[in-house]
């Protein structure tokens, strides 16, 4: 019953973010947080998506692996990669990393 309590609004939520199998998901959020264990890792777990992640947010690096590692999603990333994006002054080729997952 107490993992019911834990998964039943995550699966939820990583239905509404569209997370799917096959999906590459660049998480650069702590896993000691609920935003990062749950959100993240359990989300993953939940839905078959490949789990990547990333100790430290730096932007050239983040891109760079996106690239390397065919990055189709992540958390948060509509402000954070908007702004990575022109700040670097690249563009990403995946429509769907913008998402703001």
């Amino acid at each position: 019953m107490v993992a019911a309590v834990a998964i039943r609004p995550y699966s939820s939520w990583s239905e509404l973010v569209t997370l799917r199998p096959g999906d590459r998901y660049l998480l650069v959020n702590p896993f000691f947080h609920t935003f990062g264990y749950k959100a993240g890792v359990l989300a993953c777990l939940l839905r078959g998506v490949t789990m990547l992640p990333e100790a430290v947010y730096d932007t050239d690096r983040i891109l760079a692996r996106m690239a390397a590692e065919q990055v189709t999603t992540g958390n948060g990333w509509r402000p954070n990669w908007s702004s990575s994006a022109c700040a670097s002054e690249r563009r990403l080729s995946e429509p769907r990393a913008l998402m703001g997952v």
